[in-house]
């Protein structure tokens, strides 16, 4: 009491205590250092209602190859007698070589096709081997998840540090048929000329033949893809595939 009759103040007031607060700034740190997810851009677009291809299916699945829970690896699935064209990509030596042989063993044996008709694509810190046991660890169950509907988590799937998903859609008339026409995409850095990080996949389900599918894909990129420049940075992992079923029912375009 004090000489007034009144009780002093207290200094030790009741707070956090000392080992909860070192916990709070240990949980803070390992955020702060740890690996990050990609965060929403406030300029996000909607993403678009993606239609079904016929003749494609689409499944994702968590493997861990760099953050946690989220989906990382897509897999998509193509009918058999489908058109394929495909520009760039690339991998780390000898590393990355295995790598793709590793996986495309294991997509093989989940859909039970010859490895040879299995197409790959990452991206990643140049130099840094892909940890690619990650990936066939999911690779049965990825077989046992394929749905024609799934292209838009497919989108999000192949983000890796985007800060939203990209994807597009047409339909149009090609000899009386109507052909429909998906893609999605992502990259948001380390973009120059001749696409650098950039993976893109476009589905259609046009009946078109081989060689000219691969011939327009090449002419448009280097008016399209090819001519992008985000930073001016360059780098060694890009993919672009394009996709025909011939679903569609149209004259093969030849």
């Amino acid at each position: 009491m004090g000489k007034d009759g009144k009780k002093k103040a207290s200094n030790t007031a009741k707070g956090p205590k000392k080992k909860d607060l070192i916990a709070r700034i240990a949980q803070l740190e390992a955020q702060v250092n740890g690996p990050k997810g990609p965060l929403t851009s406030p300029l996000a677009p909607e993403f678009p209602e993606l239609p079904a291809i016929d003749g494609v299916r689409f499944a994702t699945a968590q493997a861990g190859v760099k953050y946690k829970n989220r989906t990382d690896v897509m897999l998509a699935e193509i009918a058999a007698e489908s058109s394929v064209a495909g520009v760039s990509n690339a991998f780390t030596g000898a590393a990355g070589d295995q790598s793709v042989q590793a996986i495309s063993i294991g997509v093989s044996h989940a859909l039970g096709l010859p490895a040879s008709r299995v197409l790959t694509a990452s991206t990643g810190v140049i130099g840094q081997p892909l940890p690619h046991d990650r990936i066939t660890a999911v690779l049965d169950k990825l077989a046992t998840r394929l749905d024609a509907g799934e292209m838009g988590t497919a989108a999000r799937a192949i983000m890796t540090t985007d800060t939203f998903p990209k994807g597009s859609s047409r339909t149009v008339d090609v000899g009386g048929k109507t052909v429909t026409i998906a893609g999605i995409a992502k990259g948001s850095g380390m973009i120059a000329p001749d696409m650098a990080t950039m993976l893109a996949y476009v589905f259609t389900d046009a009946a078109v033949q081989d060689r000219a599918l691969q011939t327009m894909l090449s002419d448009l990129t280097k008016q399209t893809f090819n001519a992008v420049t985000v930073d001016s940075d360059t780098s060694t992992s890009d993919t672009l595939i394009l996709v025909a079923t011939g679903h569609a029912g149209n004259e093969p375009i030849t």
